[in-house]
């Protein structure tokens, strides 16, 4: 996958009939896209297949559904094997496959590249460090610094949401994205766009745009998305803060993706700190996300007070 998402982007730079030439001949990118595909559908399809026979299997033996059960809630969970021998009258296997593959395309990566950028900025910037675990000490309960965070415990965590967004706003995870019109219509005052023209919005470019975000808007500052007055996060207009597009197409899994990133950064951050090894300039790839050039290799400290008082050392990990 992570050769073939790069391989993906190449369309956006050439003509049209370029790559399906190159798709129809099977060379180049579209080789790599093809063959990278056809991996993920292959070890997609396999893992599907164990998963149904498990399920069928199960409720053949008298097992209800939902047989998953949250290992911290005690809640039954349904996946999404379940749902689908449950609820999906109609549809095949292939249309599963599908689904998860796209899935896991729209959700690895990016997830995965956000918070690359988060700690590689964290670990340049040690002042949102020390604030971020000023944050958690102030507002988690006494003794739970062994305890895994959920989401009921980060809901107030104001600054490491600023952090997040501010994360999401530089290094948005989809760089640009490409809208066709609807209809006849003109933008900017002066800008025709005729029904079926194609347009590119860059996100990545309007997030350091400073008529946008004003003369600091390349400058990675989360206090912009706390309001003084309040103490609370600004409502920003989808329109300026588009990391996550906008109106009817607007990412589905928004919500979800903010709710990872929190769990992921506080059990994380609460029991280590890091330093990104030097080799890793800050460089991007060209691709449908925006994926780091070199392995964010980092040095793992682990935080004094999880370990009475003494400061253990991991080697740099990726």
């Amino acid at each position: 996958m992570d050769a073939a998402s790069p391989a993906t982007a190449t369309r956006f730079r050439r003509p049209t009939w370029f790559w399906k030439l190159q798709r129809l001949l099977n060379v180049g990118e579209e080789r790599t896209l093809r063959e990278g595909t056809k991996l993920a559908r292959a070890w997609l399809r396999k893992t599907i297949d164990q998963a149904l026979k498990s399920s069928v299997a199960k409720k053949q033996q008298g097992h209800d559904y939902p047989a998953t059960i949250d290992t911290d809630t005690k809640k039954p969970m349904r996946t999404v094997i379940e749902l689908f021998l449950e609820y999906g009258e109609g549809l095949n296997e292939d249309d599963l496959v599908e689904f998860i593959l796209t899935f896991v395309f729209a959700a690895r990566d990016t997830t995965a590249d956000t918070l690359s950028w988060l700690f590689y900025v964290v670990g340049h910037r040690p002042d949102v460090e020390q604030r971020l675990r000023a944050e958690m000490d102030e507002k988690l309960p006494p003794g739970s610094n062994t305890t895994y965070l959920t989401t009921e415990h980060l809901k107030d965590f104001v600054y490491m949401e600023a952090v997040i967004k501010e994360t999401l706003r530089l290094y948005p995870a989809a760089p640009y994205t490409l809208r066709t019109c609807a209809s006849d219509t003109v933008i900017c005052g002066d800008i025709f766009l005729r029904k079926g023209d194609m347009v590119g919005t860059p996100m990545y470019a309007m997030a350091r745009n400073p008529s946008v975000w004003g003369p600091d808007a390349s400058e990675f500052r989360p206090e912009r998305w706390i309001d003084e007055a309040t103490g609370k996060i600004k409502q920003v207009a989808a329109s300026k803060f588009y990391t996550f597009s906008a109106g009817p197409r607007t990412c589905v899994g928004m919500s979800l993706a903010m709710l990872e990133l929190r769990v992921v950064v506080a059990n994380l951050l609460q029991r280590y700190t890091f330093t990104v090894d030097p080799s890793n300039d800050g460089s991007y790839l060209v691709a449908p996300t925006l994926m780091m050039k070199h392995p964010l290799l980092v040095r793992a400290e682990r935080v004094a007070k999880h370990n009475g008082g003494a400061t253990e050392r991991h080697p740099p990990a990726a």
